[in-house]
């Protein structure tokens, strides 16, 4: 229905990083400038934020999708987006990483969600899967309170990967990630606790 392009080469679905989509996006429109001035203002964006949160970089996290559940790799652009914020995937996730944008977590491990922040995305069908893992109560972020449940748009905004989106989603998203990592068990998240999924 309308002109698209394809990822770069060695990117799958939802791996090419936002960098590469703007100079993409620059280079289709010839305003290859204009993209490298835009990409240079969000890298500054994201500086920013991981000069005003250094611990940040000592913390791990990891973005989920409820059924299954989804385990995001670092081949995906929302778990890229996690990583410029300073945060790493847990080594347990990382070992997950074989190619793919995401690996689908057998319900009796656990290990690649033990991270210091989990970020549920809820693509729309809510986070009911997540309340009904059945090892939930063993998991330390549930217990912690350290969860956060990104609506539709946020996670929509965190897929799109944009120049707008990503500005909306860093937004919304370092409010969540300060209450999430701060290292009070008692501070909640508050759209996880909307969700249900506060202790």
């Amino acid at each position: 229905i309308a002109p698209v392009l394809a990822p770069p080469p060695g990117a799958g679905d939802f791996g090419a990083s936002w960098r590469s989509m703007i100079a993409t996006f620059g280079r289709a429109v010839g305003r290859e400038a204009k993209a490298a001035e835009v990409i240079a203002g969000v890298e500054a964006q994201f500086e920013g934020i991981r000069r005003a949160h250094p611990d940040w970089k000592e913390k791990t996290a990891v973005v989920a999708m409820p059924e299954g559940p989804l385990i995001l790799t670092r081949s995906d652009v929302r778990t890229d987006v996690i990583a410029a914020l300073g945060f790493d995937l847990p080594e347990a996730a990382q070992h997950l990483d074989r190619g793919g944008f995401f690996y689908r977590l057998d319900r009796e491990l656990t290990a690649p969600l033990e991270a210091d922040v989990v970020i549920w995305l809820d693509l729309g069908g809510g986070v009911e899967a997540v309340r009904r893992h059945p090892l939930r109560a063993t998991m330390r972020a549930p217990r912690e309170g350290r969860e956060i449940v990104a609506d539709p748009d946020l996670s929509a905004a965190l897929s799109y990967a944009s120049a707008l989106s990503l500005d909306y989603a860093l937004e919304r998203l370092v409010p969540l990630l300060e209450q999430a990592a701060d290292g009070d068990p008692e501070t909640r998240v508050t759209p996880s606790e909307e969700a249900g999924l506060w202790r």
